[in-house]
């Protein structure tokens, strides 16, 4: 009687996991220069994405990584509107995408700091590693505030950890996060625990526009695509390589295009629409798992701790860690004999030879009996 645990929830083929960054209680007075400090009012960026995506797509799931005080401006200029994430109803904005099935992940107190005329990402300004531990304990204690819950995990502003990023978020006990741009999709296509750290892939750059963007985008971003595609295969391509191999699709995006420096900012939601709609129609044909980093997470981390041991009559499996006590979801168990008295919390048949069962975590902590009649 074959036994197994699927590679991913519902035995789908790859996670998708759609990053949105730069969240914050900003805004500029410019059409589509909301950074989030309108939340779901008129001409929010929100709102932008609640009829430009979800309309069309309501099982897509945003993560949302915010910067938790008052920004830094690109080198020159200023926000019409600068304040903290606990700021003028922001949180109570936070909290309603945070219950509504999206995630709320941490990307820095300020992002950065300007230093002789040039910007330094944040992680890259800390001097010491007590400096970063210290800031970026502040930064989760006002977001975790913000949303009445831990935040989990998060990603260091643009992609530079700087000497002290792994032990800054290793001692604030993080669960998940994003540290580096990986360019080629076979590198750690499934994450890797590194210290107990879950670091994840990020690995679509949504502004790489494909062929049919042309009218779409201002032409010298499109044309710089077309070099892209040439030296490095479109980003199609690189959604099937992970499809392949069952990979994390991470799709990378920022909030708004307009910039205190008046410079566009790439990606951003606005400009690479018709790109994300592509790719989005494109993976309907597949059985992908639309979902968020702590779900990817816990579900690896229940992989690596589940025993299952065999018995006379069946499994028994259980999961040794209690981390998973207050965590709801559910690990996919493939079975290849349709004899099975199921014990789990769910279960339906994919083909005549398979069986999948959902059993939730909280039931495998106490354990669960598969018996074979």
């Amino acid at each position: 009687m074959p036994i197994k645990v699927a590679r991913w929830q519902d035995d789908s083929i790859s996670p998708l996991i759609f990053m949105i960054d730069d969240l914050a209680n900003i805004y500029i007075k410019e059409r589509y220069g909301d950074w989030g400090g309108r939340r779901s009012s008129v001409d929010s960026v929100y709102q932008f994405l609640e009829k430009e995506l979800l309309n069309y797509h309501p099982y897509l799931r945003f993560t949302f990584f915010v910067v938790t005080d008052k920004r830094t401006p690109q080198v020159v200029g200023q926000y019409d509107y600068v304040e903290n994430c606990n700021s003028g109803c922001f949180d109570s904005f936070l909290k309603q995408l945070d219950t509504s099935g999206h995630e709320i992940a941490y990307h820095g107190t300020n992002h950065g700091e300007v230093v002789d005329g040039e910007f330094v990402q944040e992680w890259d300004f800390f001097q010491t590693e007590e400096d970063a531990t210290s800031q970026t304990r502040e930064g989760l204690n006002l977001l975790s505030s913000a949303i009445n819950r831990r935040v989990l995990g998060g990603k260091y502003c643009g992609y530079k950890p700087g000497k002290f990023g792994h032990s800054s978020i290793r001692d604030n006990k993080i669960k998940w996060w994003f540290d580096t741009w990986d360019s080629l999709a076979d590198v750690r296509p499934h994450g890797e625990f590194i210290e107990g750290i879950y670091y994840l892939p990020s690995n679509v750059d949504c502004s790489q526009y494909l062929m049919s963007t042309i009218g779409r985008v201002p032409l010298s971003k499109y044309f710089k695509s077309q070099v892209k595609n040439i030296l490095r295969g479109n980003i199609i391509d690189k959604i099937d390589y992970l499809l392949s191999g069952q990979g994390i699709i991470s799709l990378q995006e920022h909030t708004s295009p307009i910039r205190t420096d008046k410079k566009i900012q790439y990606p951003n939601v606005v400009y690479d629409l018709h790109n994300i709609r592509t790719i989005l129609e494109y993976l309907k044909q597949f059985n992908v798992w639309y979902t968020t980093p702590s779900e990817v997470y816990f579900y690896e981390l229940a992989k690596k701790n589940l025993e299952i041991k065999k018995t006379n009559n069946g499994f028994y499996l259980i999961l040794n860690n209690v981390e998973f006590a207050d965590v709801s979801g559910y690990l996919t168990i493939v079975l290849g004999d349709m004899s099975i008295v199921k014990n789990a919390t769910d279960y339906y048949f994919v083909n005549e030879d398979e069986l999948l069962l959902n059993i939730a975590y909280k039931d495998l902590l106490s354990g669960v009996f598969l018996i074979k009649v």
